[in-house]
């Protein structure tokens, strides 16, 4: 008993932690009203706001949020001088659909991968 009170295994396990490590891609937002929101959604007033550090999920009854895989693809997507392009992580939505029904995987640019939340980074 004398030597197990600082033992290092003990000390060990207080200190071990799991990290689950989230792929990373690129988001493209637009500045509003020092807000950032989803392009796409923003003209219709429907769109998720996006804060840094901070998990964004869709809102209820839309679709999958869309991320891109790497800069290159975010950039060809065509920003205005109101978008952003930010790194984030993202948890892929395997089963995940756009929100018009009209719409599937296909028809998104390339690269695009749908995600069920997202998180900015600096």
């Amino acid at each position: 008993m004398v030597g197990y009170k600082n033992s290092s295994r003990r000390r060990r396990s207080a200190r071990t932690r799991i990290i689950f490590f989230m792929p990373f891609g690129y988001k493209i937002v637009r500045n509003h009203r020092y807000r950032y929101c989803s392009v796409i959604m923003y003209m219709n007033g429907a769109g998720v706001v996006y804060n840094f550090n901070i998990w964004s999920i869709p809102n209820t009854d839309c679709g999958s949020l869309c991320v891109f895989k790497d800069y290159a693809s975010a950039d060809k997507f065509g920003i205005s001088k109101y978008d952003a392009i930010f790194r984030c992580e993202y948890e892929e939505d395997v089963d995940g659909n756009v929100h018009d029904a009209n719409y599937s995987i296909e028809c998104l640019p390339p690269g695009t991968v749908l995600a069920s939340k997202v998180k900015l980074l600096f």
